[in-house]
Parts: C-alpha cells; structure tokens; sequence
C-alpha cells in the first residue's frame, strides 16, 4: 500500500502506483513512466483539483477500511506465494516511526504502522 492507493488510478496496462509520475511534472523523481498522462491528468483535473503536491493525498491515507485479518487470510489464497512487509514504498513514504523523515505512517496519514 502507498499513497497512490488514494486517488487509485491508472491508464489501461499501467500501475497505480506510478500515480505520481503520470501526474507530476517533475518526473525525474519517479523511475517509471516518462509521464504526464492526458488520462491521468484529466481523472486528477475532474476527481482531485483541491491536490497540488502528490503528498497532499497523505491526510486521505487513512487505512480506515483496512483489516489486518482479512490481509492475513489473504495468504492463503491460491497463487499467493510470498507475503511481505515492506519499509517504505516506491514513492519514499515510510509505514513506521523514522527520525530520518517527516513522511511515515506514524506522524503523518493514518498514524500507525
């Protein structure tokens, strides 16, 4: 889970986690596409005007609907070989308390791990 998970979308055969590089302009920050998307940047122009900065969506990131037990359960779904923790995501944000960054779970988003 990342912060792309908030606004959720992405072109046809893309990832949405590479929200923020189809979105943004500065796009030397994402190893992904060489974006902006017309797509992209319409759902963001029609769905989110309010967002200038990608970590803006941070405040949304409330994992409100997420249950541990059902993730857990999830592991025995056929064909789900491996299941990890991750430090941080793709986008640099990171899911537990750092003096390192700003940009965690438990000072900013859901204030949790």
């Amino acid at each position: 889970m990342n912060i792309a998970t908030v606004p959720a979308f992405a072109p046809v055969h893309e990832y949405a986690d590479w929200y923020r590089a189809f979105w943004s302009r500065d796009v030397g920050r994402d190893p992904a596409p060489a974006g902006p998307a017309a797509e992209v940047l319409a759902f963001h122009q029609e769905h989110y005007p309010e967002v200038r900065s990608f970590d803006d969506f941070i405040p949304q990131l409330t994992l409100e609907q997420w249950t541990p037990t059902r993730s857990r359960s999830s592991r025995s779904t056929p064909g789900c070989a491996t299941w990890s923790r991750s430090p941080s995501t793709n986008d640099g944000f990171c899911w537990w308390d750092t003096d390192l960054t700003p940009r965690s779970s438990a000072r900013q988003g859901p204030h949790r791990e």
